[in-house]
């Protein structure tokens, strides 16, 4: 697996006699600039090393320090400042986009530097991974093969991952890898449906014998071909010939693959201060007030509902114009006078996903986006802005007549 996509070349290696610990190699990126996460784990560090800060790895420069799931570090140095994608404590997969080569005015312009340690600290040679031999001199072109990837799974669990991301996937969208399905390789399996408004992913468990990612084309003949394949275990197989193989039995069935790095990111939301609620209570809410949002477009914010915790109870509240349907349930946790506004198609999304069970939805609210945790699947929405109907107004305070 390469470092960052496209034809690279080696431009100089690292074996410093006066610090052995100083230990890698130099490359730049002819076809693409962007750097990528070689192996899954945590974020140790990103951001800039000063000359006086030498005793981290290098003297100087931006980058990223990768905590292996291997139990290796990993160094990536000479990032450009300012194009760092990950933050410290972040987990990341391989194939995570770290940031773009930076120029630390050596000649041969924008590269990074590479280099592997085991847990105590020790070089290891990063020969192995860049694909290259780590000497001076060395000066190879070597394709990339950081999209290449190979993992096997229970066919029920694929096909429900790639029928929960579908929902998400673009039909239509002048970014091509939207139409399709990402797919991510490292400890499990993540499958990822994403249209810029809404997002879908799902983890699964599965037998990973080559990390990496990819966008499998298009979602809607992904999904269909999972629903054909017969029962047992599938293998997913992406080559460095941008096609992608699926293989369960006597069956087999070819994809278009495009680097995942073509994939927009999905947002981030904050996750401090969840509302938790059963799936039971929620798809109960959502399915007794989903009848009253809009479909009238030129009224957008009622084309969901609001939601609004106040003393430990979460209201939901749909209006279309000529109906109003208000549904609260007791619930845990979240900030106290939260008030945000989802879109109805996402609601379904999660009304779909939820069983009838006690098992906890986890409701973060970020600042343009909100993301509901049912189980192994989350669903990531845009919220809705603009001023929704004082709903309290409406309600008359006495009435003459009540019904016990």
């Amino acid at each position: 697996m390469m470092i960052f996509k496209g034809r690279n070349r080696v431009t100089s290696g690292f074996r410093l006699a006066a610090r052995p610990e100083h230990n890698g190699i130099d490359l730049v990126g002819d076809d693409d600039k962007t750097v990528h996460a070689v192996a899954g784990g945590t974020v140790g560090f990103a951001g800039a090393v000063s000359k006086s800060a030498g005793g981290l790895t290098w003297q100087w420069g931006y980058y990223v320090r990768i905590d292996g799931n291997d139990g290796r570090k990993y160094y990536y140095c000479h990032l450009a400042a300012g194009s760092l994608r990950v933050r410290a404590g972040q987990r990341v997969q391989a194939g995570t986009a770290l940031g773009t080569m930076g120029n630390t005015g050596y000649s041969f312009g924008a590269h990074t530097h590479f280099e592997v340690r085991n847990a105590y600290g020790t070089p290891i040679d990063p020969a192995g991974y860049a694909g290259v031999r780590n000497a001076v001199g060395t000066y190879t072109d070597t394709t990339d093969k950081e999209d290449d990837m190979k993992f096997s799974c229970e066919k029920h669990l694929l096909q429900a991952a790639v029928a929960a991301a579908s929902r998400a996937a673009s039909a239509k969208s002048p970014i091509s890898a939207l139409e399709g399905l990402l797919i991510e390789a490292g400890s499990g399996v993540r499958v990822t449906g994403y249209d810029l408004k809404k997002g879908i992913y799902m983890n699964i468990e599965a037998d990973v014998a080559q990390p990496g990612s990819a966008v499998l084309m298009t979602a809607k003949l992904f999904s269909e071909m999972m629903r054909l394949l017969p029962d047992g275990i599938v293998t997913v197989e992406v080559g460095d010939d941008s096609r992608a193989s699926v293989r369960c039995g006597q069956s087999e069935y070819g994809f278009m693959a495009l680097p995942a790095a073509d994939y927009p990111e999905l947002p981030e939301v904050d996750e401090s201060e969840a509302v938790r609620i059963s799936q039971k209570a929620l798809r109960s809410m959502i399915d007794e007030s989903i009848f009253a949002v809009s479909t009238n477009e030129s009224r957008p914010v009622y084309m969901g509902s609001l939601f609004e915790l106040e003393g430990g109870r979460l209201t939901m509240v749909s209006v279309d114009g000529y109906r109003l349907a208000i549904r609260r349930e007791s619930v845990q946790g979240g900030a106290e006078g939260l008030r945000f506004i989802i879109p109805g198609s996402a609601l379904l999304d999660v009304e779909r996903l939820c069983a009838d069970s006690d098992e906890e939805v986890l409701l973060n609210v970020g600042t343009k986006h909100s993301s509901f945790t049912i189980g192994g699947t989350v669903v990531v929405s845009r919220k809705l802005e603009g001023d929704f109907l004082n709903y309290k107004k409406s309600l008359p305070e006495n009435f003459r007549y009540v019904v016990k």
